[in-house]
């Protein structure tokens, strides 16, 4: 199935990782969730961290990192609601800190 770049909304994993990528967007998008001034991030999107070699590995949609070194962890969700309709989807961001 071909999709258009003109029909992606930022519930799209290529569309997320499209703008998240970019690091205006993804510090401003931090500062308005957040309620902290960051000075500017460091981007990698889909990045993978591996723990422990027997077990599966995690990979991240988008990594930032600001000028503390803190690091944040930007992942979408989009989740069905079948309570509000067929066609109601709910989109939530989930964060992680790592110190």
């Amino acid at each position: 199935m071909d999709t258009l770049l003109k029909n992606l909304t930022i519930k799209n994993n290529f569309m997320f990782a499209a703008v998240m990528s970019d690091e205006e967007n993804c510090k401003g998008f931090l500062e308005r969730v957040l309620p902290i001034k960051i000075d500017h991030v460091e981007i990698s999107t889909e990045k993978s961290i591996v723990y422990h070699p027997e077990y599966k590995g995690v990979r991240l949609d988008v990594y930032a990192k600001d000028e503390n070194n803190t690091r944040y962890n930007v992942e979408m969700q989009v989740l069905k609601q079948p309570a509000l309709g067929a066609e109601a989807v709910t989109t939530k961001v989930t964060w992680i800190w790592i110190f």
